[in-house]
């Protein structure tokens, strides 16, 4: 992994009083490291979010050319962001040294496109996004490839696997056994069956009657008129 330079300014305030640099643009940052008293500076806030856009993020190696006269050779160690709007506002930066080894991640990136799931519909599962390891800091891969095309449903990659995908020098710390992708069966989609809406059967000749009052018999429909009753025979 090659350095990236980028200019730094010493700073001197601290606290609550570094919010009027980030309206200028800065970022305010402190470097510390074994052996080293942390140092605190700003560097330019879009250059900074530039850098760690790349393929490495926020583990490429950067060079802090601190007022045009020191070069600190550092990593990005923390990053804190504003919660509502992801603004970056502060970063910590570990000091190097290019000859010793440094513990760190890199992020893992799934290529290809999985048998499985072109020709059975399965689904893939990354469980593992990086990768701990032990190197020197020129060794630092930007990141690590895997390439899932060969996984049927049911097979897996796990971090053992990954050993000759990365080239010597470098160690890996995660455990051996963690999944870092598989490839699972496609989900079934369960049948709903709509029951047909109940619909109450029509009572005749009440078609166009209007409701009845609360408390008062329904209408009845039209019906034939009531018989009159007979007249009683006449007394003798």
């Amino acid at each position: 992994m090659e350095k990236l330079e980028l200019k730094a300014e010493e700073r001197k305030e601290i606290g609550k009083k570094v919010k009027h640099l980030r309206t200028k643009g800065l970022l305010p940052a402190v470097v510390y490291g074994k052996g080293y008293a942390p140092f605190h500076l700003t560097l330019n806030s879009k250059e900074y979010k530039k850098a760690i856009s790349g393929g490495a993020g926020s583990n490429i190696l950067l060079s802090l050319l601190v007022s045009g006269k020191e070069e600190i050779p550092v990593i990005t160690h923390d990053i804190q962001y504003n919660a509502v709007t992801d603004q970056i506002l502060h970063v910590d930066f570990q000091k190097i040294d290019m000859k010793e080894k440094i513990h760190t991640s890199v992020r893992i990136e799934c290529v290809g496109v999985s048998i499985g799931v072109k020709e059975d519909g399965g689904i893939l599962v990354q469980s593992l996004s990086e990768l701990e390891i032990e190197c020197l800091p020129s060794d630092i891969p930007d990141k690590v490839e895997v390439n899932v095309a060969s996984l049927k449903i049911g097979d897996a990659i796990q971090v053992s696997d990954l050993k000759a995908m990365i080239k010597s020098g470098i160690e890996v710390v995660t455990a051996e056994t963690e999944t870092v992708v598989h490839v699972i069966p496609p989900t079934k989609e369960e049948e709903v069956v709509v029951a047909a809406p109940v619909t109450e059967a029509a009572v005749p000749g009440t078609e166009n009657q209007p409701a009845a009052a609360p408390g008062q018999p329904a209408a009845a429909g039209k019906s034939a008129a009531p018989e009159t009753p007979a007249k009683a025979p006449a007394k003798k």
